[in-house]
This record gives structure tokens, sequence and C-alpha cells, in this order.
């Protein structure tokens, strides 16, 4: 792992013995910008400048490419996110080294334990130019930044991909870390205060922020927020307090701002979850009865009709929640993704989409679908109805369609457990909902070409180790429907040109690492699935130079549509104007 940090870190870096963080708070591809926010969710930002905020707990942003964004949770799982906010896949629930390599960011400068600083070009394959006597180093969209020592330690940059360096100031001694954003580059100096030196302003003005502890490790600061973060026990970042800045703390002289968020002494307790999109998606045939769309109070209820109801789906849609079209027709399924969106932003589930709920719908930071919040016996709500909807669809009848986790719900959920061999717990934790709801496990990827084609998912399974003369014999799960399989294995990630589902070990295999990459020649169905790795027992046999492991392109996942179809009577409307969403 240690290794992995050294070459593919591209921000933040610290060489002083080179004591790095295992990713970082902040990440860009030169578009997008992604960083830690608020109660450690992810915030990302297109090049608009519309913000979109994914509501999981994460600790790490491990890369980013042209289409994907890779982070990982506090329960250690590596995600993928699409950059347009449409979809969250799973690339692996116990990443290892090679997983976070393979996530991680084209590199666009390297920090050698020499104190070395390489500046790359931007395909990261070449060196431009080496500056020496390098301390720390980051980057933003169009520069990196970083910290020379001597007599004095000064601040420095350098565009992306270019040699000319431009000296900004004077830098603090011995520096923890430093991060940079479009608005400006924060340093943690060694005594954990803060320097914010201002990229909007001409001559770079900084401000200082006092230390609020000891275990101040790093800070990001976007907009008019000032994060600092502190270090769980696997060097994972733990959001510690935020700063609100004030419009003179951007641009002028030494401030001292007053911190607006309590630091958190210990660890966030809640469950760590990511945002794919859930592709089971319950369907219904009661026809409500046709209404106007909204009432005079901007509401929009169960029954409605027309332009708004469809504009309201499509949203809806987009942030991945479970509803298959946008028909105009405010029912059943409408009804269902309203409440699990009224649900994620905190408001009360209602048969109708208030003004309010609406307003957050169509902001920059509404959230999307997490199919994989956790629901357990007792609980109730949308996110049960749901599960129960789910359940009865695939055969397991959890009795009435009622949004009550009740017995019923429990022997039904127990039942499906067994029924895919994972343990019988009648809790609806991440590994039942991920097969559940068949949320797609992928390899890191490129963007999706084609909707018309299925994603290849699932897994590949191969004895971890193995000796001479000894088969290698692959077990699959993958939602393939058709036999017509491609199997690839690869040696030290080098394919050794052998396509048969079995590999017989040799001799000249020993000390070197096998893995299978199964794809199929159906059209229907792209993207690859690897194995895990397989350690060949014996001596070393030099090879030639490994090359990346290659992947291949996924298409949007697929969407299993349960046929059976609950028919609930539409509730009575409401007579009275909506309470208000936050009223109890």
């Amino acid at each position: 792992m240690k290794k992995w940090l050294l070459t593919a870190l591209t921000a933040g870096m610290v060489c002083a013995g080179c004591t790095v963080a295992l990713a970082d708070p902040i990440i860009t591809n030169g578009s997008y910008v992604s960083y830690l926010g608020e109660e450690n969710h992810l915030f990302l930002i297109n090049p608009e400048g519309v913000t979109l905020t994914l509501r999981s707990t994460i600790v790490d942003l491990v890369g980013m490419n042209d289409t994907q964004l890779y982070c990982l949770t506090a329960e250690g799982r590596l995600y993928g996110v699409m950059l347009d906010g449409s979809a969250t896949n799973i690339v692996s629930a116990a990443p290892t080294a090679a997983d976070l390599e393979s996530a991680a960011s084209t590199p666009v400068f390297t920090l050698g334990e020499d104190g070395n600083l390489s500046i790359l070009t931007e395909d990261g394959k070449s060196v431009v130019t080496t500056v020496p006597n390098v301390i720390a180093a980051c980057r933003n969209a169009t520069h990196v930044y970083f910290i020379t020592g001597g007599t004095a330690n000064t601040l420095n940059r350098v565009g992306i991909g270019g040699n000319a360096v431009e000296t900004i100031g004077s830098a603090p001694d011995a520096p923890i870390s430093m991060f940079a954003s479009d608005d400006a580059v924060t340093i943690v100096a060694g005594d954990h205060s803060l320097i914010r030196v201002d990229l909007t302003s001409a001559t770079f003005a900084s401000s200082y922020f006092a230390a609020i502890s000891e275990n101040t490790a790093a800070a990001v600061s976007v907009g008019d927020k000032l994060y600092r973060f502190t270090y769980d026990e696997q060097n994972h970042y733990l959001l510690e307090g935020t700063d609100t800045l004030t419009s003179a703390q951007s641009n002028s002289g030494v401030l001292t701002p007053t911190v607006t968020a309590t630091a958190t002494a210990a660890v966030p307790t809640a469950t760590p979850t990511a945002t794919p999109r859930a592709t089971a998606t319950p369907r219904v045939t009661a026809t409500p009865k046709a209404t106007s769309s909204t009432e005079d109070d901007g509401s929009i209820r169960y029954g409605a009709r027309g332009s708004k109801v469809r504009k309201m789906q499509n949203r809806l849609i987009e942030l991945g929640y479970p509803l298959d079209k946008a028909d105009g027709v405010y029912g059943e399924n409408t009804r269902l993704a309203v409440k699990l969106f009224q649900s994620t932003i905190g408001y009360h589930e209602r048969n109708y989409a208030t003004e309010s709920m609406l307003n957050v719908l169509y902001s920059k930071v509404a959230p999307v679908f997490d199919p994989l919040v956790q629901v357990k016996l007792g609980d109730s709500g949308a996110r049960v109805l749901l599960l129960q909807t789910t359940l009865k669809a695939k055969g397991f009848d959890p009795g009435k369609l009622d949004g009550v986790f009740g017995q019923n719900t429990t022997t039904a959920l127990t039942a499906y457990q067994a029924s895919i061999g994972l343990a019988q717990t009648g809790l609806a934790d991440v590994d039942t909902l991920i097969r559940l709801y068949e949320v797609p496990v992928v390899t890191p990827t490129v963007a999706p070409t084609d909707a018309s084609k299925i994603t290849l998912a699932g897994t590949v399974t191969i004895a971890a180790s193995a000796s001479e003369g000894q088969v290698l014999t692959p077990a699959l799960s993958l939602n393939a429907s058709t036999a017509n399989l491609v199997y690839t294995w690869f040696m030290d990630g080098v394919s050794v040109g052998v396509s048969t589902p079995t590999l017989t070990v040799t001799g000249s295999m020993a000390g070197h690492k096998l893995m299978l990459m199964v794809t199929t020649a159906d059209v229907q169905y792209v993207g690859s699935v690897f194995s895990n790795e397989c350690t060949v027992a014996g001596t070393v046999t030099p090879t030639t130079e490994p090359t990346a492991t290659p992947t291949a392109e996924p298409t949007e996942e697929p969407t299993a549509t349960p046929t059976t179809e609950p028919t609930p009577e539409p509730p009575t409307e409401p007579t009275e104007k909506p309470a208000s969403d936050t009223d109890l």
C-alpha cells in the first residue's frame, strides 16, 4: 500500500521523510472538482459550477478520470461515482492495492524521498522539468503548487505540464500538509494552524487561522468554507471542524476567524453507504384519479397529471430514484420515489410533494438515491415499502405492503437470504441489498457509451494460491444469460494468451500472480469481470515489465423490473394545507 501511495498520490504530498495520507480530501481532473465537506459527505462540482451532494460517509478520494470519481467509504468499500451524478458503482467491497492503483488519477507530478519534484506531462508519461529541495506539493485544475526549503521556505507554482516556475510568497516551516482548490491553497503548519493563500487575489493574499487542536492534519478551502480534517487509525480523513469565511478573509491580510463548527472528537457512527442507482424498479397498476397538477400552495399531489409532474419525475430519475419513466402521472411509482427523496433529505414522508421539497429537488445539492441504506425489524417508511415490494416481485411474500418491517417481512427477507447463500440475519444489510436491488460490481472504467447494452457484472473466483501442475478452475457468478463467455488469463497484469476457462500452472509461473478476466461475445453485454489474484508458489522467474491491467468499457447497469404489481388503493387526498416538512 505504501508503495502505491508514493507513486499514485497527486495532491497533498508532503515529503519530510515522505509522510503522506492514504488519499486526498479534494481531487480534480482539471474539469470537475470533488471534496469532502460537512459530515464527511461528498461534494462534486461540475464545470458549470453546479454542485452535487452525495450524502454518504466518505473518508478518502482515491482518483478521478474523465468520467468517474473513485472514493472509499468508512466501511472500506471502493465506489466509482459517475461525474454526472447519475449513478455509483461498487468497484470493490474489499479493495486491494491493485484496485486502488487502478482507480488512482493520472499523476501530473511526483515527489520523491530525495525532495525532487518532477512535473509531468498531462498524460503522466514523461517528465517536463524537475525542481529540487521540495518539501510539499499539491495541485488544482490548472497548477502544481509546492513549497521549497532553504533559509526561508517559499510557496511556488507551475502550470500543469509546464516548466515556468512562479514564486508566490513565503511559506511556513515544517508543513504537515497542503491542498489546493480553485479558490485557495491551504497549508497546515507544524503547530496545526492554517495558512490560506487566496488564488483569486492578484496579490495572493494570505489569511491565518489559529489551531483548534493538535489533531488537525489537513484542510481544504472551497467557496466560503474552510474544512479541517483529522486522521482515524487507518489514516482516513474525518471532518474536524468548519470555518465560514467572510469576504474580507478571502482577500486580505492576516486574520483569525471564528470556528463555526465544533470539532468532532469521535469517529462518526453513521452507517457508511454509497449512492448506486437501484435497478429493481417496482411497478404498480393502480391508476390515480386525475386532478390538477398543483395546488395553490405550490405542492404537487398524488393523482396529479401534467408537465409539472413530468418535470419532477425527470429530476427524480436523473438522481437515480426508482422510477422507470416520466409519464406525467403522479401514481404509485412516483409516490414511492417522492417519499424516498423526502426521507433522504430529512423531510416527513407525505403523499404529496411540497413546494419546499421541490426547491431542494431542483437545487444544485439535491442528493442522489442510495439503495444501500439498511433497514431492520421495527423500521417503517418508504425504504421498507421498497424492500417489501422488491421481495414480493422476486417471489418472497412479505405479507401486506404497508411499509412496516414486521415479522412477515423478516421471514421473507430471511428466506431470500437463504436462497442466495447469505447469512440468514433477517436484517437488510448492505450485502443483502446489493443482491436484492441488483447493484452491479464493476471494475474502474470509462463512461458508458451505449445505453442499449447491459454491463456484465458479478464475481469470478479462483484459488488464492497454487503450485506447479495445479489446474485453476474459476467459479463464476455472473449476470450474463449466455454461455458465450470469453476467458483471458494474465500473469502480473500481462496476458499469457490462454483463452480457456481453466489454466494449468507451470513452473515458469512460480513467484508470479495470475488473474482471469471474463467478458462475453454476446453483443447485449459489455464490460469485464476480473477474478481475485492467485499467487503461484516457487522461485520468481524474471519477466518483462508488466503493463497496466486492461479494462473494458461497461455501460449502464441492468435494470431488472419486478413483474408482480401491487395495487393499493390511492389514499384519501388531504384537504388541509400541507404541514411544514420539518414539523413533528
